[in-house]
C-alpha cells in the first residue's frame, strides 16, 4: 500500500544525489558545460517547488476535505482500518473520523487509552492548521538556498571561462 510512496521517495533522492553529484563534478573540473547544466537543472527545481508551495497555500481546504473523504473511506472499510493503526500510534488518536470511530473501539483497534482520545481525522487537520506556517516558512528557506546556489554556480561558471595562462590544464 505504501510502496508507490517509497518509490517516490527513491526516485527524488537518486535525482537530488545526480543534481548534487553534477554540481561538484562541475565545481571540481570548472567546467562551463556542467556546471551550466546545474544551473538549469536547479532553475527548474526551484520553480517547481515555489509553484508547489503556493499550489499548497491555495488549496489547503480542498486538501483537507480530500483528506477527510480517505479517512472516512478508511474507516468504513473493514480490511483499509488497519492501516490507520501507525497514524493512530503516531498522533495518539482513535478511529479514522468522528463518524467511524466507533469501528475502531467496538473492534478493538484502540486499545487503552486511546479509546479515548480524539479521532485521527480532527488530530491530522489541527497538525496541519498549526504546522501550515512552518512548512510555507522552510519552502522558502529552501528556495533561498536554492537561490544561492544558482548565484554561486554562476559565479564560478563566469571565472572557469576566463583565459588560463599557457600550460595549466585542470
Amino acid at each position: 500500500m505504501y510502496q508507490a510512496s517509497l518509490w517516490v521517495l527513491v526516485g527524488v533522492g537518486i535525482i537530488l544525489f545526480l543534481v548534487g553529484f553534477l554540481g561538484c563534478c562541475g565545481a571540481a573540473c570548472e567546467s562551463p558545460v556542467l556546471l551550466s547544466l546545474f544551473f538549469f537543472i536547479v532553475v527548474i527545481c526551484t520553480i517547481l517547488e515555489l509553484a508547489a508551495t503556493i499550489f499548497a497555500l491555495v488549496n489547503k481546504e480542498k486538501f483537507v476535505d480530500s483528506l477527510g473523504k480517505v479517512m472516512e473511506k478508511c474507516g468504513n472499510e473493514e480490511n483499509l482500518r488497519t492501516a490507520l493503526k501507525p497514524i493512530q500510534e503516531v498522533f495518539h488518536c482513535c478511529g479514522a473520523t468522528a463518524s467511524t470511530k466507533h469501528f475502531f473501539v467496538d473492534g478493538g483497534l484502540c486499545p487503552g487509552e486511546l479509546a479515548t482520545k480524539s479521532d485521527c481525522f480532527d488530530v491530522l487537520q489541527r497538525e496541519i492548521e498549526e504546522s501550515g506556517e512552518t512548512i510555507v516558512v522552510i519552502a522558502f528557506i529552501l528556495v533561498a538556498v536554492q537561490i544561492a546556489s544558482l548565484f554561486f554556480s554562476c559565479i564560478l561558471c563566469r571565472a572557469s571561462r576566463e583565459v588560463r595562462y599557457a600550460g595549466y590544464y585542470a
